[in-house]
C-alpha cells in the first residue's frame, strides 16, 4: 500500500508526544488519526481499521500490552502492524511485547528518521503479505480449476476407454461372425457347385425351345449369383479385399432384378427406379450385389 493511502493511528496519553509524532509524519503522505487512551483507540478501530498503529506502552487505565492483546484477538485488526513506543529499557518488557505480537519497538524520545524507516518497513511488509495472500487465493482458484479439468479429462478418458473396449468386443464378435460365415459359405459353395453341375448336365442336348430350358437357365443363373455371394462371404471371413473395377451401377442393379423378382414370387411386386445415368464408378460389383 502506498504512503498516500496509508492510515496511521497514533495512540499516546501525552499531547506533546502526539504533536511530536504528527510533526514528524507530516508531509509524508500519510493519513493520521489520534487517540489519547487505549479504550478510545479500540472504539476508533471499530469504525475504521488503520494500516499501522503507533502505540504507547505506558498509559493510564489500559496499557499498551492489554490493548495489543485485544487487537490480536479481533479478526478485523489482528494483522495490523503495531509499533510500540516506550521508554522501557528492560529486555523482558520488549520480549513480552514481541510475544504478544508487536511488530517492532521505538524508544522514546523517537528519532524522526528511525520512525519513518520503521514505518516504511512495516508498510512494505504489510503490502507484501497482502500480495502473497492474493496470490495464494489465485493459486487456490487455479488449483481448483485444474482439479476440475483433471476430473473432466478423467471422465472423458473413462468414457473413451469404455468405447474402445466396446469397439474391441464388437470387432471380436464380427471377426467370429465372419469366420463362421466363411465356414458356412465354403460348405454352401460346395452345394452350389453340385447344383450348377447337375443343371448343366440336365441341359445337355436340350433344345433351346424346350419349355424346361427356361427353368434350367434360371437355376444356373441363381446358382451362379449364389456362388458369387458365397465367394464374397469367404473373402469377408478371411478378411480379404474385393476387386475394384469401373462398372455401370444401373446395369448391375438391373442384373439383380430378375433374381429379386423370383425371390418375391407371384405375391410380391418389384419396382426398380433409377435416376439418370451418371457414368461408371469404381466399385466392387459382388459387394453391391450382396447388399441388394
Amino acid at each position: 500500500m502506498s504512503a498516500s493511502r496509508s492510515v496511521i493511528l497514533l495512540v499516546d496519553d501525552e499531547p506533546s508526544s502526539l504533536k511530536m509524532l504528527s510533526d514528524a509524519l507530516s508531509g509524508q503522505g500519510f493519513s493520521l488519526a489520534v487517540a489519547m487512551s487505549g479504550e478510545r483507540m479500540l472504539e476508533q478501530v471499530q469504525r475504521r481499521v488503520p494500516d499501522l498503529i503507533l502505540l504507547d506502552v505506558l498509559m493510564p487505565g489500559m496499557d499498551g500490552f492489554e490493548v495489543l492483546q485485544r487487537l490480536k484477538a479481533n479478526p478485523a485488526t489482528k494483522d495490523v502492524p503495531v509499533l510500540f513506543m516506550t521508554s522501557l529499557h528492560e529486555a523482558t518488557d520488549r520480549i513480552h511485547g514481541l510475544e504478544l505480537g508487536a511488530a517492532d519497538f521505538l524508544t522514546k524520545p523517537v528519532d524522526r528518521a528511525e520512525l519513518l524507516a520503521r514505518i516504511n518497513i512495516q508498510l512494505t511488509l504489510r503490502d507484501a503479505i497482502r500480495s502473497l495472500v492474493t496470490k495464494n487465493q489465485e493459486l487456490e482458484l487455479a488449483r481448483a480449476e485444474l482439479a476440475a479439468t483433471a476430473e473432466e479429462l478423467r471422465r472423458e478418458k473413462d468414457a473413451l476407454d469404455f468405447e474402445l473396449k466396446e469397439r474391441l468386443r464388437q470387432s471380436q464378435r464380427l471377426d467370429s461372425l465372419g469366420r463362421l460365415a466363411g465356414g458356412v459359405a465354403h460348405d454352401f459353395n460346395n452345394l452350389l457347385s453340385v447344383i450348377l453341375g447337375t443343371a448343366d448336365f440336365l441341359g445337355l442336348g436340350m433344345d433351346q425351345d424346350d419349355p424346361r430350358r427356361e427353368d434350367i437357365d434360371a437355376i444356373i443363373d441363381a446358382a451362379e449369383r449364389g456362388s458369387k455371394l458365397t465367394r464374397q462371404l469367404l473373402a469377408v471371413g478371411r478378411q480379404q479385399h474385393g476387386t475394384l473395377q469401373r462398372a455401370d451401377v444401373h446395369a448391375l442393379l438391373q442384373e439383380t432384378e430378375p433374381l429379386l423378382a423370383r425371390v418375391l414370387g407371384e405375391d410380391g411386386e418389384l419396382e426398380l427406379q433409377l435416376e439418370a445415368r451418371h457414368g461408371c464408378v469404381v466399385i466392387d460389383a459382388s459387394q453391391l450385389a450382396q447388399v441388394v
